[in-house]
């Protein structure tokens, strides 16, 4: 461990150094690492990193070991001494009135370190003049053998039974109550536990129940329940479900005082807050940084937010309880596709299909499939598709051709779907800031588009589009929504590259734009629509310079179109030879919920769709995760397939609304060019929402096909605000930006708490 420390704070002050050097247009020189200051930097580094490693230990790491969650912290740790650093090398390049933010931001990490000690810590401040009741020998066990066993453990009558502890005749104040238990199941620990109160008191004598807490065993600040009672505390009976065979109750007592227990990641995480707020508010200096010229200051600045993104989001792929394994055992699906590949096969080798299957009439009958499943004791490969006699994988082929295909080859190993996803989503971050970066291009003078629009705009794309959830979630349903939203991504930026110049198009960016394109198709089909932006694109291209499809350019058109054959041709073989036709993709033989083949188009599942993707509030709450599953009331009688979704886009993603006054400047639009993009974008969104309503169903991953077209109108409708307005008209509109931006933040923040519950007691702190 001390020696990733120490790589770490070598590796980060030589890229800040590299970074400032370039800034200062000064030559990178490996006489760098022979300096006296570089090593004072080193020290500085290395000490902040052991300090904040060694903080963290006390809360969540303890006792202190090499682990993914101590490497990231550590890897978290340097990058933000560096940073320091950086900042106060880049403030001798800024102008007078940006000097001030380095100072600025100081006073905000001492209102963060302030808020840490007296607001998320206020119960320790509140609980220490308590008295404390010690309770253990007091309490008596139900769903228990009668005696403890010679380690001073409870024995369960059953697993799964839940145990309660009663305190009889207590007939005093009870402030908060502290429970520490040990539990076992087969020998192995169990981490955490749910404990749900049950009281009496003054004025409640028959008694009532409280809310649950979850404790961890290994976070000490769980281990303590707030009550508010009204006066004596008459019966206390804790009711604790768990899963156990052994269980040890160490100690219980009321009124315990709670210790100030210093969080290094929450503290971080607000100081980060409160800086994008000063640095996004509406007199902020940094909206006057426009995107041209759009030099190395700019480029370092932008690549700095996008590897933002992309730190953040391997941050969430390893810190993702059960890294590295299957969240089903059917979502192995690509890897042994690629294993079949190898082996001569296109069709899942390794599962043969059990012999009810075979003779079935209609194998896609979901409930008469399980019934057979429990009568004859065999099962189907789950969401495979079921075709003449064999399992075969319906989802697009090209992750596994790109991804899993080759790391198995070279390694023998089964590359695990977690890489795969985190490998996309960085694609679509560098692709969607390329994109974004065209488009404004396209519809503004870059002298006139503030930076920090930009770089929001990029922002809210990927935030509103459900980047995070996506790396939260990475399952085998994500990898092809991943890597055809990264596909088409950036085969559009590609495209308006080339078309910079509609009379001389670039070779390179026309070909390997159509090449993006043409992948789109071999991992999501139904983002092919997005390819209809070739029309506005390369109008001018083809119907007036005659750049595009004429006789006279015809290199140009084979570079445009040979792409599509490339990957069609194949494509259509692949599908041929698995399902007989070249147009069949596999999706209605898949071994389901439903009958997809005979799933049909069914006019009321529109208005299903337009209702919960689009328009539905979502349910907010007061408790962790502050966000609950919406309810689905339908008359539709019949089969549909729903799964918890939170909210329509167009109300939880607010940058959306600057569609809605398309109408009002709709000559803003023409004069720029950009009603096309607009309506094609939203067009594209809608038909992807009802689309993936009538092919499959209601399901919140369903929200990624249709999002990002949806931000990428409302980034053409605010584009031509960008260049048009000016003066205390622009301040308004980059205020609303910003504001866009934190409410999809907070929603899709609050749509990650609802993956689990294991950091719960960092942000609920006054449980």
């Amino acid at each position: 461990m001390p020696a990733i420390l120490l790589f770490l704070s070598i590796l980060f002050p030589a890229l800040a150094q590299l970074a400032s050097s370039l800034l200062r247009k000064e030559n990178f020189s490996l006489r760098l690492f022979l300096r006296p200051d570089f090593w004072r930097t080193v020290a500085f580094v290395f000490l902040f990193t052991v300090l904040t490693v060694m903080l963290c230990a006390t809360d969540f790491l303890a006792p202190l070991h090499f682990t993914r969650t101590s490497l990231l912290v550590a890897l978290a740790a340097s990058f933000t001494g560096t940073a320091l650093l950086f900042l106060r090398r880049l403030h001798m390049l800024l102008s007078a009135e940006s000097r001030r933010i380095p100072v600025a931001l100081v006073a905000l990490l001492l209102l963060a370190v302030f808020a840490e000690v007296f607001v998320f810590n206020f119960r320790a401040f509140e609980s220490r003049e308590y008295q404390a009741v010690d309770l253990t020998d007091r309490i008596s066990a139900t769903n228990v053998e009668d005696d403890l066993d010679e380690d001073g453990f409870y024995v369960m009558l059953a697993v799964g039974k839940t145990l309660f502890l009663y305190v009889h005749d207590l007939n005093m104040p009870v402030y908060n109550i502290y429970i520490e238990l040990e539990a076992y199941c087969d020998g192995k620990a169990i981490g955490s536990f749910t404990v749900i109160p049950h009281v009496t008191d003054d004025g409640n004598a028959l008694g009532f129940v409280c809310p649950s807490k979850a404790v961890l065993t290994s976070v000490e600040t769980t281990h303590y329940i707030p009550m508010n009672l009204s006066g004596n505390c008459g019966e206390l009976r804790l009711e604790i479900p768990l899963e156990a065979d052994r269980v040890a109750v160490h100690r219980i007592a009321v009124n315990q005082p709670r210790p100030l227990a210093v969080s290094v990641p929450r503290l971080l995480a607000v100081f980060v807050l409160l800086s994008f707020a000063y640095l996004l508010r509406r007199k902020s200096p940094l909206w006057r940084l426009t995107l041209a010229p759009f030099d190395l200051t700019r480029f370092l600045l932008t690549a700095a937010t996008a590897l933002g993104f992309v730190f953040v989001c391997t941050f969430l792929v390893l810190g993702r309880p059960g890294f590295g394994t299957l969240l089903a055992s059917h979502q192995a699906q690509y890897q042994e596709l690629a294993d079949a590949f190898l082996n001569g096969h296109l069709h899942l080798f390794q599962h043969t299909p059990p012999d009810f299957l075979l003779q079935m009439d209609n194998p896609y009958d979901t409930w008469l499939r399980q019934s057979l499943e429990l009568e004859t004791g065999e099962f189907v490969y789950w969401d495979a598709a079921f075709f003449d006699g064999k399992y075969f994988v319906y989802f697009g082929v090209l992750p596994c051709l790109l991804l899993f295909l080759p790391f198995r080859a070279l390694t023998g190993l089964n590359l695990s779907n977690d890489i795969a996803v985190l490998f996309f989503a960085m694609v679509l971050v560098f692709a969607l800031f390329f994109l974004v970066y065209e488009m404004l291009r396209r519809f503004c003078r870059p002298e006139r588009v503030s930076l920090l629009a930009y770089l929001l705009l990029c922002s809210v794309c990927l935030v509103g589009g459900g980047l995070f959830y996506m790396v939260r979630s990475p399952d085998l349903y994500t990898i092809p929504i991943a890597a055809g939203l990264a596909f088409a991504t950036l085969g559009l930026a590609l495209w308006m590259r080339a078309a910079r110049d509609p009379a001389h198009l670039r070779p390179l960016p026309l070909f390997f734009g159509s090449l993006s394109m043409a992948a789109v198709t071999a991992c999501r089909p139904q983002l092919f629509l997005l390819v209809l932006l070739a029309f506005p694109i390369f109008r001018q291209a083809i119907l007036r310079d005659r750049s595009l499809f004429s006789r006279r350019h015809w290199k140009n058109s084979l570079l445009a179109l040979l792409p599509f054959f490339l990957v069609a041709l194949p494509l259509m073989w692949y599908n041929a030879a698995r399902f007989g036709s070249p147009f069949d993709f596999g999706a209605n033989y898949n071994l389901t919920t439903n009958d997809m083949t005979l799933r049909g188009f069914r006019i009321e599942r529109v208005g299903l769709a337009v209702w919960h993707y689009l328009l539905q509030l979502p349910k907010f709450i007061s408790v962790y995760p502050f966000i609950r599953e919406c309810d689905l009331d339908t008359l539709y009688r019949g089969i549909t397939i729903f799964e918890p979704t939170y909210g329509g886009i167009f109300i939880v993603c607010p940058f959306l609304w600057f569609l809605f006054s398309v109408r009002k400047n709709k000559e803003l639009l023409h004069r720029h060019n950009a009603t096309p993009y607009a309506a094609l974008f939203l067009l594209i969104g809608i038909a992807l929402a009802l689309f993936d309503a009538q092919g499959a169903g209601i399901l919140q991953r369903y929200f990624l096909d249709f999002s990002l077209p949806l931000l990428l109108a409302a980034v053409v409708a605010y584009a031509v605000r960008e260049d048009h307005f000016r003066g205390p008209a622009k301040d308004s509109l980059h205020a609303m930006l910003a504001a866009a931006f934190a409410a999809s933040f907070a929603y899709q923040f609050c749509l990650m708490l609802t993956e689990g519950t294991s950091h719960a007691y960092l942000i609920q702190f006054w449980d």
